[in-house]
């Protein structure tokens, strides 16, 4: 049976969407007892970005391979509680890059190739708090309000699949699903009022995880991939 071959090297170009969904923790510490706000960010957007990568083939239907790519992402949410018309506190989470070094194992199908892979992730995420509180006292009420920003650049894993196909003069198209996992962040900052707090600082922590759908197109610099290997 007549095959594709898959071998050497090859870049190309993606765009995509992202959606994360970060379990989020802010945490007081009272005088007389602790508090915990849990929710959950949704950070989601567009997303694009380059790979490269390197192919080869040790038997006739087996493709083994590695990949690197790096994306700008455009994945924002923001969280509000604590009566948010007034005096509120307010989260924004976003994912601002992310880039992926991986491995590759597929099953190549004529000019078809179906693929897992995985391996190790890197990502920049924002957060920005937002903190108002009021005190009211013989009929004033008075407003304080503290936040922070931060920037956190976090390695995690990666792994995911999908299939691409030869479109003919050494360019392929691909259509790929990624799950990405960054561990957790914490950030601290001090809290708009600091009355009856034994730590003046309010404690915000995440889960960092996102997923990714992508399709994209590469060009195979080798001339065999339009080459049908023949003698199979």
């Amino acid at each position: 049976m007549a095959a594709y071959d898959w071998s050497g090297f090859y870049a190309g170009g993606n765009l995509g969407y992202g959606v994360g969904r970060d379990p989020t923790t802010e945490k007081t510490f009272g005088v007389f007892g602790n508090s915990n706000e849990v929710f959950t960010h949704v950070p989601r957007g567009a997303i694009g970005g380059i790979q490269i990568g390197y192919n080869f083939m040790p038997i006739n239907w087996v493709v083994l391979g590695i990949e690197a790519d790096y994306q700008l992402a455009d994945q924002k949410d923001t969280a509000c509680f604590s009566w948010c018309f007034v005096a509120n506190t307010t989260y924004t989470q976003s994912i601002d890059w992310f880039a992926t070094a991986r491995g590759r194992i597929g099953v190549a199908a004529g000019p078809a190739l179906f693929y897992v892979t995985g391996g190790g992730a890197w990502a920049k995420i924002g957060t920005t708090a937002s903190q108002t509180n009021s005190i009211s006292a013989l009929g004033v009420t008075t407003y304080f309000s503290s936040g922070g920003s931060f920037s956190d650049q976090k390695s995690g894993w990666v792994v995911g699949g999908g299939i691409e196909g030869a479109l003919g003069s050494n360019w392929t198209a691909k259509l790929e699903y990624l799950y990405l996992d960054f561990g957790s962040i914490t950030n601290l900052y001090p809290a708009a009022s600091a009355t009856n707090l034994a730590d003046p600082n309010i404690h915000i922590s995440s889960q960092v995880r996102d997923s990714v759908f992508r399709i994209g197109l590469n060009y195979h610099f080798s001339a065999g991939l339009p080459i049908i290997k023949a003698g199979y």
